[in-house]
């Protein structure tokens, strides 16, 4: 997938060469002024006009997509090649089954015999691969469903029956005890959901999970 970097767009909408927007930010994010940078830095800038400026200081970022931005800032945060560490198969195939299948109670011991291993190794095995417990992994499943419906449906009661919690009360005190703030923020603004910065191969066929697993 080819993207878009913040400073492309910008140059792309003022019509300038992104060197100069580049230039332009970092000597107004240094605490310079538009006049100033517009009489005195023309060289720097490539002789920007006081509009092309004050776009730049007064909506950087508000002139973006929300989608678009998000994006810049997590390519920004993992750059590079996806880390070589490959999982063990194993782990590879119960995640994809997972991510195959709506059922969010997927047990360990169902998880574990699907690889033909017992619940005890699997769940050393896993820890040790993601480095968190497979409850908790599947805890963040649910709650990542409800992020979804939050943000989609508006109302926490729907998004906690849909993702499997007890109700709005349970959903609310786990999403504050694992986010750190309350569900009803996803309410506010728009949500956009992207895709991993990482695209990582997994050779082994998902496992597959019935619904009385």
């Amino acid at each position: 997938m080819v993207t878009t970097s913040i400073d492309e767009q910008l140059a792309s909408e003022l019509g300038v060469q992104q060197r100069q927007v580049r230039a332009a930010v970092e000597l107004l994010d240094g605490g310079a002024t538009v006049p100033f940078v517009a009489r005195y830095r023309k060289e720097a800038t490539g002789a920007l006009d006081d509009a092309q400026l004050r776009t730049l200081h007064e909506r950087p970022f508000e002139a973006l997509e929300v989608g678009t931005l998000i994006r810049q800032w997590v390519n920004a945060l993992s750059p590079g090649a996806p880390p070589l560490r490959r999982l063990d198969p194993r782990v590879t195939a119960v995640l994809s089954g997972i991510l195959a299948s709506d059922d969010l109670r997927i047990s360990l011991a169902a998880a574990a015999e699907r690889v033909f291993l017992s619940p005890s190794r699997f769940a050393h095995l896993f820890k040790q691969q993601m480095g968190l417990p497979f409850s908790r992994y599947m805890l963040w499943r649910k709650l990542t469903r409800a992020m979804l419906l939050i943000g989609s449906e508006g109302t926490i009661a729907a998004a906690a029956h849909a993702a499997d919690f007890a109700d709005a009360a349970h959903l609310t005190r786990t999403f504050s005890e694992m986010v750190g703030m309350a569900p009803k923020a996803l309410m506010r603004g728009e949500l956009a959901q992207i895709p991993s910065p990482f695209t990582t191969d997994a050779p082994e066929a998902p496992v597959r999970f019935s619904a009385s697993e």
